[in-house]
């Protein structure tokens, strides 16, 4: 299917708004001092720097990368409401939480250890995050 094809979403406008979204999100971290900007990004902490890269960011067209899902429009929905309807990890799948590790079932009834710190990071890839806030 070429760019003209028929998609859920309008995959320009599904770019506009990821690029707005980001950007904006990227912005307000700037300035309420959250983004360190240190080794190669060292130079974007001179007055105007990092103003100027986001201007030419928003100049850029994004490409937002779309295709047919491989199982129809129902496999779609059905990924999306594992997201929208469930937690990340049920209770059941966790094993042991002590202060060093975490011991969680996976797929297939493997098990898996983590740190603390692993275990937060993968958890909050599964955080939708808040829209227009």
């Amino acid at each position: 299917m070429g760019i003209d094809g028929d998609y859920l979403l309008p995959v320009f406008v599904m770019a506009d708004l990821f690029r707005g979204l980001l950007l904006g999100r990227l912005k307000r971290a700037h300035r309420e001092g959250r983004i360190t900007l240190a080794g190669r990004a060292a130079p974007l902490a001179a007055p105007g720097a990092f103003r100027r890269l986001l201007e030419a960011l928003y100049r850029k067209r994004w490409v937002v990368y779309a295709k047919l899902p491989f199982a129809g429009p129902q496999q779609v929905f059905r990924y999306l409401g594992r997201y929208t309807h469930r937690v990340a990890v049920s209770d059941y799948r966790l094993l042991d939480v002590a202060g060093d590790a975490v011991v969680l079932r996976t797929r297939g009834d493997d098990v898996a250890t983590m740190t603390p710190e692993q275990f937060v990071t993968r958890f909050l890839l599964h955080v939708l995050p808040q829209i227009g806030g």
